[in-house]
């Protein structure tokens, strides 16, 4: 196999020089059985084989037991098609026919051999409007992402109508004007269906209206984050009439989520969001609930994912809606607290990440059951910014494709929007949007890709899983923990990704196997 001594040379966007990478190329993927007690905290059990993993191809590749014996001969003797059928009892051209085959996988390289990957972002056919129509909300959740816990009531801004209107044309004609063909418009907050920035919902359908005409090539779509307290049979009417996915954000289960949310009228509370679940999934509304991770309610992960994954547990969300087939787990997208001050930061770097490490664990064992049961839960492909079966150039389009949007104009992450300096003047005088909110990233652009990251203190396998799976983290934390420098991974990559990536490896290949049957 010899796979130390291979080269990969990784072809990135706009010709951005990336280096030449010497790895292991492929990640043993060996079934998750369970987790034990050790040093104050879990650690994962391993059971036999599953699968290789091969970071550059995003592939699980299931092996039977004469090509593990070949694959693991060839690892000590990569030149010697005789000595490999000596250790395997196989004759040679047994030996020839697994190796070619695993060969053409790419899973075994020849010495000296190269393997050329080029990566394919979708920078140039699609960006994404990150629209914050207000800036309050009437939750108070600790480190939001665009500092709504942090404005005071009479600092809080809403747009006015001609504002979003300048917002949604110039965007069209920005992404136009750099030929792109898909537009994604996320409209949020604070809080995007509070009354008073619904009614900006409502102007903004007409305008995405008229922009669908004026631009015919270019395909709009919507999505809607809320935190699911306004979700009345009326609003979920008129979210259906436009067409819009809808993504709830939860942070536990019951008085878990009120507590780590700051709510106290009743109309904000846990029962009230998720009968407005109910109310879209009852109404044919696509939708997902999102969960927020963080230091606080990772120790009830587990207890979340029985709510939202397993029809037979009495907590499941779902165990009275009509599901004309059977009940079915709640789409689900996860996602980590992201620290917004230097004190959150330091906070996470002390014990944050060890807990939420911990608590994804316990979830994660939750869904080894789940899986073991047949449970037909989704694919476990994504988790917060890393994925795993797909190769992608960033972590988010930060400083490319991404745009957001609000009151104050535009920035290049929604994280930059709190309290940043006012540019509308400089987009009603024509600027593009694209370049505007990106002009930090002018001569930098290349420091963002996976490829040109430096990663530090992780094995040179799981260094290229999280520089082609937008394991590099945030480019926001990143700066703030470099001295306002970019190349460097973010602190989740070592402190978050690196050490579940096995684990979410191992889940994925048992459910595949499990649930989708033996592929």
């Amino acid at each position: 196999m010899a796979a130390e001594q291979e080269q990969t040379i990784i072809e990135a966007h706009d010709a951005i020089p990336t280096p030449l990478a010497r790895y292991p190329h492929t990640m043993e993927v060996r079934q998750l059985s369970g987790y034990s007690p050790r040093d104050g905290g879990i650690e994962p059990v391993w059971d036999g084989r599953l699968a290789l993993y091969h970071p550059v191809k995003s592939e699980l590749t299931r092996l039977g037991d004469e090509a593990w014996g070949v694959y693991d001969a060839f690892a000590q003797s990569p030149q010697n098609i005789a000595q490999v059928a000596e250790q395997t009892a196989l004759d040679v051209d047994g030996v020839r026919t697994i190796t070619d085959e695993l060969k053409s996988r790419w899973i075994l390289l020849t010495p000296g051999q190269e393997m050329n990957v080029t990566i394919q972002p979708n920078f140039g056919t699609e960006a994404e409007l990150y629209l914050e129509t207000t800036e309050a909300c009437n939750f108070r959740c600790p480190g939001c992402a665009t500092g709504a816990d942090r404005y005071l009531a009479s600092q809080a801004r809403t747009m006015k109508s001609d504002t979003l209107e300048t917002l949604l044309e110039s965007t069209a004609q920005s992404v136009a004007e750099k030929g792109m063909e898909r537009l994604r418009v996320k409209w949020a907050g604070g809080e995007a269906l509070m009354p008073g920035s619904r009614r900006l919902l409502r102007v903004g359908q007409s305008v995405i209206d008229s922009l669908r005409d004026k631009h015919p090539d270019l395909d709009i779509s919507q999505v809607i984050l809320t935190n699911g307290s306004h979700l009345s049979d009326d609003v979920v009417s008129e979210l259906k009439d436009w067409g819009a996915h809808v993504s709830v954000s939860l942070w536990g289960v019951g008085e878990e989520n009120d507590r780590a949310r700051g709510v106290r009228r009743d109309q904000d509370k846990y029962p009230n969001i998720i009968k407005g679940v109910e109310r879209l999934h009852e109404a044919g509304v696509s939708y997902n609930v999102n969960h927020v991770v963080t230091p606080g309610n990772a120790g009830q992960f587990e207890n979340f994912v029985r709510a939202m994954w397993d029809p037979e547990s009495e907590t499941f969300v779902g165990r009275y809606w009509n599901w004309g087939g059977g009940a079915r787990p709640i789409p689900l997208g996860v996602t980590f607290f992201r620290p917004q001050t230097e004190a959150q930061l330091e906070a996470l770097k002390r014990s944050g990440y060890t807990q939420m490490v911990e608590g994804l664990r316990g979830g994660f064992d939750v869904t080894r059951v789940l899986i073991e049961r047949g449970v037909p839960i989704q694919p476990l492909d994504k988790i917060d910014y890393l994925q795993l079966f797909g190769v992608i150039p960033t972590p988010c389009g930060s400083g490319f494709n991404y745009l957001a949007a609000g009151p104050r104009g535009v920035a290049s992450c929604h994280e930059a929007l709190f309290s940043m300096s006012d540019n509308m003047g400089e987009i009603r005088d024509g600027a593009n949007m694209v370049d505007l909110a990106n002009r930090e990233y002018v001569g930098r652009r290349h420091q963002l890709m996976g490829p040109n990251v430096i990663f530090q203190s992780n094995d040179p396998t799981t260094d290229l899983v999280l520089a082609l799976h937008g394991g590099a983290g945030c480019p926001r934390t990143t700066r703030a923990e470099h001295d306002g420098q970019l190349g460097y991974a973010a602190s989740t990559a070592q402190a978050l990704y690196a050490p579940i990536i096995l684990e979410l490896l191992s889940l994925e290949a048992m459910r595949r196997i499990r649930v989708l049957g033996n592929q």
